[in-house]
This record gives C-alpha cells, structure tokens and sequence, in this order.
C-alpha cells in the first residue's frame, strides 16, 4: 500500500501477532512453535544455503531448491524435535522431496474446495480429491518412517540447551555470511562452551540407587534404580496401566539415562532384589506396598521395620491395624486413593506423627539410597 517493498519476516510476525491476540496459550503449543520457527528460518537462511552451490540446469536447480527449504526448515526446527521428542529424522531430505510439493497442491486445492462452498457438487470432487491427496502424503510418511536407521531416537536436550543451540547456529549464520576469522573463534567457543555445559548436566543427572514413587493413577509401582543404569520396576497390581506410566515416565528415564527396566509382577529372588508378599528389600531398604486387607487383623511381639510403607487403592483399614505388624518411618500415598481415603489417612499420619508424602498433592517423589 505504502509503495515499499515488503518484508515477508513482518508478514510472519504480523500472523503471529494475531494468533496469539487471539489465543495467547498457542505460543506453548508445539506445532505454533515449530510451524512459525521453520517459515522463519527458511525466510532468513534458504537464500544463503541455495547459493552454496550452483546449479546450471533447470531440473537441478527446482531440485536443490527444495533441497534448501528443506535443510534451512530442518535446522530451525532441529532443537525443539530434538527437545520436544529426543530423535532426529536422517531421512528428512529424502521425505521433504515429495512432502513441500505436496503440500503446496493440497493447501492449494483446499482453498479451492473452500470457494466451492456454493457448488456443493464440485466441492464433493474437490474434496476427494483433496482425500487422496492426504492419504497419499500420510502413506509416503509412514514409508520412510519405516525405512532403515529412519531416525536417531534416544537424544535428550535440556531445556536451558534449546536456547543455547540456536544462538550458536545464529553465530555460525552470521559467520558464513562474513567469514571473518574472530567470528569462527567464537563460534567455536560458544560449541565447546555448550559441549561442556550439557556434559555437566548428564554428570549430575547421572543414575543413581534409588527408589521413585510415580505419581500416575491406577498404576501403583516401586521402580528400584541402580547407580550402572539397571533398574526393576514392580508393578503392584495385576490390572495396572504399565502403557499409561511408561508413557508419562519415558522422559525421567532418558534425563537420567536409564536403560530399559526390568519388570517385576510376583515375588522373586535376585542380588540386589527380593520382592515376597508385597514386601520389596533393596538394598538394606524395605518398603511395604498395602493394596488389599491380608494384613488386617493381625499382630506380632516384634513388629518388621519398613522404611517406607505404600498405601494403595485396595486397602480398607486403618494405620493402627498396620501399626500392630510393621515399625515403620514414612507414609507414601498412592494417586489410586480416592479423596475421603487419602484425607482421612492423612488425618491419621499427622495424630500420630508420621512424616508422609502424597503423590496426587506432591508428584512423584524419589528417594536416594
């Protein structure tokens, strides 16, 4: 309108502007974040890429642009996948080869289905048409997905690390646009400054023997953890949702680079581990998991010490049934109880002075051995 000429990364701020006028919570949405860092990155690092390396014939030159949309997409977007989901997709040129053009005819063709809305009849064949289009796209996905070494799965970013990343690539753009010796020294500074500073949080996030409490409802578990990255799971109750607790757990076992745990359902023997009639000792530390009433209404002349007794959904009594059996330090209060239950044991912890944890009010809550 003013005559000037325009700046596309205005035009990107300008619709990011409106959204989050609109919504302020999609700036915390990971597709908001990744769709808005790759059109920026492609806006301020395709040009410099493209002309890399020159290419004399037309075909070449259609196929090394896409090629350049799609490095400069991936290295924007590279620290939040990384962040958000620990992989890194190796075949993304191979897969942004038919994507971009793709999706370039299906945002084209959905458009053209919108305009359609009063011819009902072209907009049902547009509409399959767009159909086949996504089915299609989806299918070639799923084919490279499935292709060898597809993906580096495993990677695990700290947040403070995301930020660090992109300043670096900033630094590293900057220097291949001047090439200037100072700016190389520091570009290789700030990556060792980086290599350094996630080798300090892997040392402090290293494993260490333990034992965690999850805070995940309907899945009440005892995960043994052992300082070389071992560890035992013990599920408690036959109808568990073990897919649910992996599912929330999976992160917390990559931070701390554990490997796959073993899973323990009945009571077993092992070196580090004994697991009989709910009671798990590891490592000179018990702890009594209580999901069913087998130890109402009994006593003995010397109660067992048990550091940590479990109270999950199953168990209808009172602490000073469980009082009469076991000596015992803390209270873990599983997120299965239901409200009155967890309340009304709590009120029982503070009468008589036990010091307990909640795991629906607290969160998960490990314990150093």
């Amino acid at each position: 309108m003013t005559g000037r000429e325009p700046l596309s990364l205005n035009t990107l701020a300008v619709a990011a502007w409106l959204m989050l006028f609109c919504n302020p919570a999609w700036l915390f949405d990971v597709g908001f974040q990744l769709s808005f860092l790759a059109v920026a990155s492609i806006l301020l690092i395709q040009k410099p890429i493209y002309h890399l390396i020159t290419v004399k014939s037309r075909i070449g030159k259609y196929v090394w642009g896409l090629m350049s949309v799609s490095i400069a997409a991936q290295i924007g977007t590279a620290p939040l996948v990384l962040f958000y989901f620990s992989r890194f997709s190796v075949h993304f040129l191979l897969t942004n080869l038919v994507v971009i053009p793709l999706i370039t005819i299906i945002l084209y063709a959905a458009v053209a289905m919108l305009l359609l809305t009063p011819f009902s009849w072209l907009q049902i064949g547009v509409a399959g048409g767009v159909k086949k289009l996504l089915e299609g796209l989806n299918f070639f996905v799923r084919w490279v997905e499935q292709l060898p070494c597809a993906s580096i799965d495993g990677i695990w970013l700290y947040q403070s690390e995301v930020l660090g990343i992109y300043i670096v690539i900033a630094l590293l753009t900057y220097y291949f646009m001047n090439r200037r010796y100072r700016n190389l020294q520091i570009c290789l500074f700030s990556i060792l400054l980086m290599g350094t500073y996630h080798a300090t949080l892997y040392w402090l996030d290293r494993p260490q023997t333990s034992l965690v409490f999850y805070n995940v409802r309907g899945c009440p578990a005892v995960h043994c953890i052992k300082s070389d990255g071992q560890s035992w799971i013990n599920y408690m109750d036959t109808l568990s949702n073990e897919k649910r607790l992996k599912y929330m757990t999976a992160n917390y076992w990559k931070r701390h680079h554990l490997l796959p745990p073993q899973e323990i359902t009945a009571d077993c023997r092992h070196a580090e581990l004994n697991r009989q009639q709910q009671i798990i000792s590891y490592h000179g530390c018990r702890v009594c998991v209580i999901n069913d009433n087998r130890w109402r209404n009994k006593s003995t002349v010397s109660p067992l010490y048990i550091q940590y007794l479990y109270l999950c959904k199953g168990y209808d009594g009172h602490l000073e049934e469980l009082a009469q059996v076991f000596s015992f330090s803390y209270v873990i209060l599983d997120a299965s109880l239901s409200e009155y239950r967890k309340h009304l044991l709590e009120s029982e912890c503070k009468k008589s002075g036990l010091r307990f944890i909640s795991l629906s009010d607290e969160g998960s809550v490990r314990f150093l051995l």
